[in-house]
């Protein structure tokens, strides 16, 4: 069973917060997080360590370029896609 939760995320997201809407979700490492609405990223990348593969997606293609640029910063997320 597949479960979804809508969480607003402000301008700082603390990693505490993330890993209680983990939990609510009650997953386990699994398969893929969609970040929608990512922004430049930051939520995604405190996603990143916690599922397989995290997709984050944005409307506005300058913030999928901050996303991006902020990965490669990042020395690249393997696991971290934006569209």
């Amino acid at each position: 069973m597949t479960k979804c939760i809508n969480v607003v995320f402000f301008a700082v997201h603390p990693t505490s917060l993330v890993d209680r809407i983990v939990s609510l979700l009650g997953v386990d490492r699994r398969r893929l997080a969609v970040d929608v609405g990512c922004g430049s990223g930051q939520a995604t990348f405190l996603l990143a360590p916690r599922f397989d593969s995290v997709l984050g997606v944005d409307a506005s293609a300058e913030m999928v370029r901050q996303a991006e640029e902020a990965a490669r910063g990042r020395g690249g997320c393997g696991n971290v896609e934006f569209k």
